[in-house]
C-alpha cells in the first residue's frame, strides 16, 4: 500500500493530508512524498473504499516515525541547545515587538496627545491587530509607565550616587548636572509628557513614584529639615518645562548648559 503525503504532520506545525491511497501506485501528486507500508492489507479496497480516518491515523504514525528521526532528541545536549536557541529567538522577537509598540505609542502621543491616542490607533499604525498590542500592554497607562521607566530608573540611580557624596557643594553640583541631563533627555523623547506634566501627574501610581523620588532628593540636598526657601528653590528647579519649551531651538549641549547655570543659581541662593 502506498500513501502520498504533502504538508507537515500536525505535531510539527501543519496538518496531515492524504492525497492518494492506492495499491501499487508509483506516481503521486507534484511535491508529495511517497510513504510505503510493508503490509499491503492495512487499507483495503483502494482509494475509493479506504477509510479516510484510518488512512490519516496510519499515515500519522508513519510520519511521526519519520519526523522524530530528524528532530533533535529532547533531554539530550543537542535538544537542550536547540530549545535554548528557539527560546532566545522568540524572546528577542518579543522584545522587538514590545519596543515597536513603545516607539509607535511615543510618536502618536507626541503628535495627537495621550488622551486622543487609543490602543487601536497604535495597532493600526503598526499594521497589527489590537490583540498584539494588548498582549504587551493592557492599558495606555501601562505604556506610559514603560515610557517613563528609563527616566525613573536613572533618577533613582542618581540619588543612590548622591547619597555617597559628603560635601554639600559637591552634592548640589552632581544633582543639578544629573537632573538637567534627565530633563533634556525626557523633553526630547517624551515631551509633552514630562514627569511634571498633568497627564502624568493625574495617574496615582506614577505620581506617587515621582513624589517619593522628589522627597528623597530634597532631603539629600538640604537635610531632614529644609527651610521654606530651600523647599521653594527645589520646587522651582523641579519643573523646567517653561524654560525648555522657550529654548527649544537650542542644541542639547547648550540647553543643558543654560539649565545647569540656572538651577545652580537657584539652589545656591
Amino acid at each position: 500500500m502506498d500513501l502520498w503525503w504533502s504538508g507537515k504532520h500536525s505535531r510539527h506545525g501543519g496538518n496531515v493530508q492524504v492525497i492518494t491511497a492506492r495499491t501499487g501506485g508509483r506516481c503521486g501528486p507534484p511535491g508529495a512524498v511517497r510513504i510505503a507500508f510493508k503490509t499491503p492489507t492495512v487499507i483495503t479496497g483502494g482509494a475509493e473504499g479506504a477509510s479516510r480516518a484510518m488512512a490519516n491515523h496510519l499515515l500519522g504514525r508513519r510520519i511521526r516515525s519519520l519526523t522524530s528521526a530528524r528532530s533533535p532528541r529532547r533531554g539530550g545536549g543537542a535538544g537542550r541547545r536547540y530549545d535554548d536557541r528557539v527560546a532566545a529567538v522568540r524572546a528577542a522577537q518579543a522584545e522587538k515587538t514590545r519596543q515597536a509598540v513603545l516607539d509607535t505609542a511615543r510618536k502618536l502621543f507626541l503628535e495627537h496627545g495621550f488622551d486622543a491616542t487609543s490602543l487601536q490607533q497604535i495597532a493600526d499604525t503598526m499594521g497589527v491587530t489590537k490583540a498584539n498590542v494588548y498582549y504587551y500592554f493592557r492599558t495606555k497607562i501601562a505604556i506610559l509607565e514603560a515610557l517613563l521607566e528609563p527616566t525613573v530608573a536613572a533618577l533613582a540611580a542618581g540619588l543612590d550616587t548622591l547619597e555617597r557624596i559628603s560635601g554639600r557643594e559637591e552634592r548640589l553640583e552632581f544633582y543639578v548636572t544629573h537632573w538637567v541631563d534627565q530633563v533634556v533627555t525626557a523633553y526630547r523623547t517624551l515631551a509633552p509628557m514630562s514627569h511634571a506634566d498633568p497627564i502624568v501627574r493625574r495617574h496615582p501610581g506614577i505620581s506617587r513614584t515621582l513624589d517619593e523620588l522628589a522627597e528623597r532628593a530634597l532631603h539629600l540636598l538640604f537635610g531632614p529639615d529644609p527651610t521654606t526657601d530651600q523647599i521653594a528653590a527645589y520646587s522651582l528647579i523641579s519643573d523646567l518645562g517653561v524654560v525648555t519649551r522657550r529654548l527649544d531651538a537650542l542644541p542639547d549641549d547648550e540647553l543643558r548648559a543654560v539649565l545647569t547655570r540656572l538651577c545652580l543659581r537657584v539652589v545656591r541662593s
